[in-house]
């Protein structure tokens, strides 16, 4: 959970500046998210060799992905 650090009395570049961060930090967490994609994807799919059960994971914008566990 991200925390809004704000002192007693914002002023309006407080806002802004928190703004900027958290954008840049949403960013960051839909770089880190696209790769996670394609490493689950790149690990194997459904039709795979069959091994132990398919795990599967959804990424909202992202659809559905996923591996075999062996």
């Amino acid at each position: 959970m991200t925390v809004l650090r704000f002192p007693n009395r914002p002023s309006r570049r407080t806002y802004e500046e928190e703004f900027l961060r958290l954008c840049a930090l949403r960013r960051e967490i839909d770089a880190q998210l696209d790769q996670l994609v394609e490493m689950v994807s790149a690990l194997g799919d459904e039709e795979s060799d069959g091994g132990g059960p398919l795990v599967t994971m959804s990424v909202p914008g992202r659809g559905r992905h996923g591996l075999r566990v062996v």
